[in-house]
């Protein structure tokens, strides 16, 4: 996906709001725990200290080695127990989980050198803000009633309304899911209230979802820039 530097760069900026307000978050309840279970507080500094001893066995040779490594774990087990224990006794279920805002990246929004889902849909929500409509308006394919066209057939166009229109409204799908940086152009061409400015936003909000930047203009405004540019 090629979202604009920016949308990324203001994407990753809440993502590291967010985890750092879930480290605060993690870090208030383990004071809160602290004060209303003490005990706690000794078992976790116990815990470094098994994690300590661990280590000190690595660097030892010898029998005592594997001693010192059993001793450690079978400690540190023990005061995990007790730990779950006290957590369960008196605090709600996950109260003490330190869990990241993302369990798959842990809120860095990068798996290896592939970007996480968790940033994906921050950058989607940023780039709808560079479309208003996209946040707030009710343009979305399953929204589109072909109900509203006629199945009585126009001798003029050969057709019924309807039956165009479902015709158009496929085509429009296909473009927008199938979307590509070589994709050819759409010209929609009709009179007012025939859906055509409902269809192009179905799309823009389809192709801004898979990550493309849209530029959303009327075609007035649209001439009226070119023409500021080139006079």
């Amino acid at each position: 996906m090629a979202y604009q530097e920016e949308v990324i760069r203001r994407a990753r900026q809440r993502l590291e709001q967010a985890r750092a307000d879930r480290e605060s978050e993690n870090q208030a309840h383990l004071q809160q725990a602290y004060a209303q279970v003490p005990r706690l507080r000794q078992i976790d500094l116990q815990l470094r200290g098994t994690m300590a001893k661990a280590a000190q066995a690595v660097f030892t040779q010898g029998e005592d080695a594997q001693a010192m490594m059993e001793l450690a774990r079978q400690e540190n087990l023990a005061l995990q127990r007790e730990r779950a224990q006290l957590a369960a006794e008196y605090f709600a279920p996950g109260f003490l989980e330190e869990r990241p805002i993302c369990d798959r990246c842990g809120g860095r929004g990068y798996v290896g050198s592939q970007m996480c889902v968790c940033l994906q849909k921050l950058c989607q929500q940023e780039q709808a803000k560079e479309l208003p409509f996209l946040s707030a308006g009710t343009e979305r394919f399953e929204n589109f009633r072909l109900d509203l066209y006629s199945e009585q057939v126009d001798p003029h166009l050969g057709a019924s309304p309807r039956f165009i229109m479902e015709k158009t409204y496929q085509t429009c799908r296909q473009y927008a899911f199938g979307f590509h940086r070589h994709a050819e152009n759409l010209l929609f061409s009709g009179g007012t209230g025939l859906g055509k400015t409902f269809l192009s936003a179905c799309i823009a909000r389809v192709v801004a979802s898979g990550g493309n930047f849209v530029v959303y203009e009327s075609a007035g405004h649209l001439f009226h820039r070119s023409e500021e540019h080139t006079s």
